[in-house]
């Protein structure tokens, strides 16, 4: 019954081999130990499985007092290996039975998920007690889904199920969530979500960094699931795919309820200058320096949607590739370049060879604005008045240079020390939103946002 009706998914070998030891177990039993013993072991098996389904504690427990007797009695005689069959058989067949929780019929989805608890009648619970099927529209619904996933997996080349939480795949991915070093070791990060991956599959220029994909047996639609892996057939390089439990999947992900996908994949190359034709219009350039990963992430996102060239990270700046900073960015930080600097200085410097005029065109997103009482001249004639204050944003001429460059500090802390001095000093200019006097500031995320699509505004309506 078990292999006609219940093995979905399992090796036909396995159901085999267990039925084979089991029934090898009773004969044995009956042929060393007598006729009255094998009669009274088969009884209070029986008895035993029965008590378990009718959720009858008590009797339970004193039927397998009863068992316990019947073993010692077994040992007396030496007949050992007969008491370790029947051991086994009982056992094993009183485990499977304690897993249902009320005498039902039994889905094949269900009966898949508790591969660890064979059953020995997986359609036909009802024989031990008498009760009829009931068996609901949600149980055949998840049987389908079942079905559908298991053809998926076989068309795709997998039938294994990932189930270890000790394997070096789970050992590999908590590493890379936790561990910023092994993050960098393995020029990798952690992706999660079923939008996120898809995103990144269905982009011709990130399909490849993917490498590895876990999918949550049962974790997902059948549609989603074919999806996909319709997806992954598509890449030049397409990425391995796992199978596996929920349980992998939760301790492989960094949220409290997973999506069912987590996928590995390599870290874009870092960003790198290429000159162009200034007719194309101004490039403009982010600094970041903040330490939040839900601001990072968000104003990542900000700055692919306004065309941002690239941005540069500064010291003490949040890990862009930690799974939360990833999982914020909604996969945009595989899209816009990205660029590491050590210093202040590095970060001039590079500024520099990009075309940045850095007392003209880099403005640091600061309330402080330059001590010095000097104005700034502009290109074509006239002077900007900069004065002791920082500019608001709407009154700056982001379009107006071949290049232009926005920083954003810390949370709290703002500018850095560095930056703050070259503001200080009339090295860079500070810019800021306007706002009512009844609040202090606005959220990182938030204030560099509207400042980047004035930018893209201004830029739009030039070229």
């Amino acid at each position: 019954s078990f292999i006609r009706d219940g093995h979905d998914g399992l090796p036909i070998a396995t159901c085999s081999l267990y039925y084979y030891v089991g029934i090898q177990g009773w004969l044995l039993l009956a042929l060393r130990v007598g006729i009255k013993e094998f009669l009274l072991a088969r009884i209070i098996s029986n008895f035993s499985e029965a008590m378990i389904i009718a959720k009858a504690r008590a009797t339970n427990v004193a039927a397998l007092c009863l068992s316990a007797i019947m073993f010692f009695r077994i040992a007396q005689q030496k007949h050992m290996y007969s008491c370790c069959c029947m051991a086994y058989t009982t056992a094993t067949s009183t485990r499977s039975r304690s897993t249902w929780s009320r005498p039902v019929h039994v889905s094949a989805a269900a009966v898949a998920r508790r591969r660890s608890s064979f059953c020995l009648y997986p359609n036909k619970s009802q024989a031990y007690v008498g009760i009829p099927s009931s068996r609901s529209s949600s149980s055949r619904s998840d049987a389908r889904q079942h079905t559908g996933t298991t053809h998926l997996r076989a068309a795709s080349g997998s039938q294994e199920i990932l189930t270890s939480l000790k394997g070096a795949t789970v050992k590999r991915y908590k590493s890379l969530v936790r561990k910023k070093r092994k993050r960098t070791e393995e020029n990798a990060t952690i992706v999660e979500g079923q939008r996120a991956v898809l995103d990144l599959l269905s982009e011709s220029t990130t399909r490849n960094l993917v490498k590895h994909i876990i999918l949550e047996e049962d974790g997902m639609p059948e549609q989603m699931m074919k999806t996909f892996l319709d997806l992954v057939a598509t890449c030049s390089l397409p990425p391995k795919v796992t199978y596996a439990s929920s349980a992998v999947v939760k301790a492989c992900s960094d949220t409290v309820t997973p999506q069912g996908v987590i996928a590995l994949a390599s870290l874009p190359a870092p960003y790198q200058y290429e000159a162009c034709d200034s007719n194309v219009g101004t490039r403009t350039y982010l600094v970041l320096e903040t330490s939040d990963p839900g601001n990072t992430g968000t104003l990542i996102r900000s700055a692919i949607a306004c065309g941002v060239e690239a941005i540069l990270l500064m010291p003490g700046s949040c890990d862009v590739w930690s799974p939360k900073t990833v999982r914020s960015a909604m996969t945009a930080s595989f899209k816009v370049p990205l660029l590491q600097v050590d210093s202040w200085d590095e970060c001039k410097e590079k500024l520099q060879q990009y075309g940045v005029r850095l007392e003209h065109d880099f403005y640091a997103a600061s309330m402080e604005g330059s001590e010095l009482e000097t104005s700034v001249p502009i290109e074509g004639g006239g002077r900007d008045e900069g004065g002791t204050t920082s500019l608001p944003y709407y009154e700056v001429d982001w379009a107006r240079s071949q290049a232009v460059v926005l920083c954003v500090g810390k949370e709290g802390p703002g500018l850095s020390q560095p930056i703050r001095t070259a503001v200080r000093d009339g090295d860079i200019r500070a810019v800021h939103v306007p706002m009512e006097a009844n609040i202090e500031s606005l959220n990182a995320a938030v204030s560099g946002s509207v400042i980047l699509f004035e930018a893209a505004r201004q830029r739009r309506a030039k070229y």
